[in-house]
């Protein structure tokens, strides 16, 4: 029968720790940084933000000095509580927009009491940069909606 022969009998037939395993080491280290800062540069660029639809066009030059805007809120906070219409959870919605096209002037300061009539995004959609500047998602959400706006508009 054949003698068994060991792992340990076998590494220190191949030889200890020396100068080709040193620079082997250091190779795979400076060809790995790269490459893990690649896969977690989506983490940043590809990071989802909220969106919503964009005002329609009455309403984006609106002032809002007739309005009646809570403390502590903006003039955009309060366009876009009167545009947008909210889910059950209370967020926004993010692709559907109540249906303001009986407005006559941009100071109208409209009953949103009976709203309902939502339409779909017909402007594109506003992102929330809080968080991040830019990232991938609005950027081709941008460029799916312009697309898509100009599929639709040739059929």
């Amino acid at each position: 029968m054949a003698a068994s022969t060991s792992f340990d009998d076998i590494i220190l037939q191949l030889g200890e720790f020396g100068k080709y395993q040193r620079r082997m080491l250091l190779l795979v280290f400076c060809m790995a940084l790269p490459v893990s800062m690649h896969a977690f540069v989506q983490v940043f660029l590809a990071a989802y933000t909220d969106h919503w639809c964009t005002l329609p066009a009455q309403l984006q030059s609106s002032n809002c000095s007739q309005w009646i805007v809570p403390t502590g809120s903006t003039c955009d906070d309060a366009k876009k509580e009167l545009c947008i219409p909210k889910t059950e959870s209370g967020s926004y919605e993010q692709c559907a927009r109540y249906n303001l096209s009986y407005l006559a002037m941009p100071d109208d300061v409209p009953d949103i009491s009976n709203l309902s009539d939502t339409m779909s995004c017909d402007n594109g959609w506003t992102f929330d940069h809080s968080e991040y500047e830019s990232t991938i998602v609005q950027s081709v959400g941008s460029v799916l909606f312009y697309l898509f706006s100009t599929y639709s508009n040739t059929v």
